[in-house]
């Protein structure tokens, strides 16, 4: 995937800024820094569901079904019964290559709101009439989750599921929750396609105010794996070098 593309993919997310706080970060503490008082001060701010809720993801549903360029299916249903959407965003005819595949989800941790408004801003941008959305279009398959956890989201837990769970860290559960179930059975899905899933994004928001990728060290994958992670991200960064931060500059699983 050309550098061209990836600039125009991350880009996106370079267009919002918001008010951040210091991160509160130990070695082994949470990677988003998360702080109790602060979430309840972003919680009293934002108001209720962080001020986007469920209800108002099925209001955009609906208004993302009427574009052409854009499919919704469900991946699965959350502990509590509620639809994980999926949005698949392309232009659908005529096929004309087998296309890049790029997967992005959302609010893993509900109190990160920040992550769905950039993805708000990406459904936005990729689903124009202009000449770059149809060039994306033309040349990639976007399918997006813009709320991973909805249940979190609806009970106000920062950072779980209706379980208590913390659903980012529990892919190697021995039962994992069914939030992970359903996005692991996804992503098995596409890649047997025979243009699996090339670029695959997390979206977080952190209390620090910087733009950074966290990145897992070989110890905990392996070399070709962190060489692949240090290629897409300093070909981004090379776009933006004082907008993003180094590759390795947050760095997880160095103790295998």
């Amino acid at each position: 995937m050309n550098k061209l593309l990836l600039s125009l993919i991350f880009i996106l997310s370079l267009n919002i800024a918001f008010g951040q706080f210091k991160q509160i970060q130990t070695e082994d503490g949470d990677k988003c820094g998360y702080d109790p008082v602060k979430d309840a001060e972003l919680l009293d701010l934002y108001g209720k569901n962080w001020g986007y809720g469920y209800d108002d993801l099925l209001d955009d549903i609906a208004e993302w079904e009427q574009s052409d360029y854009i499919q919704v299916q469900s991946i699965g249903q959350s502990t509590l019964g509620r639809e994980m959407y999926e949005l698949t965003i392309t232009n659908f005819d005529p096929v004309k290559t087998l296309k890049h595949r790029i997967y992005i989800h959302v609010r893993t941790h509900p109190n990160e709101v920040q992550s769905f408004r950039v993805a708000d801003e990406i459904i936005n941008y990729l689903s124009a009439e202009n000449g770059i959305g149809n060039y994306l279009r033309d040349l990639c398959i976007f399918h997006i989750v813009p709320m991973y956890n909805p249940d979190g989201v609806e009970l106000e837990y920062p950072r779980e599921n209706a379980n208590g769970v913390d659903i980012e860290s529990n892919w190697n559960a021995a039962t994992p929750e069914i939030e992970v179930q359903n996005l692991r059975a996804r992503f098995e899905e596409l890649m047997l396609e025979d243009n699996p899933v090339e670029v695959a994004l997390n979206m977080h928001s952190a209390h620090e105010c910087n733009r950074f990728f966290w990145v897992h060290h070989a110890n905990g994958t392996s070399a070709l794996y962190y060489g692949l992670e240090e290629d897409f991200v300093e070909s981004i960064r090379s776009h933006f070098l004082e907008g993003i931060m180094p590759f390795d500059s947050h760095v997880s699983w160095s103790g295998g």
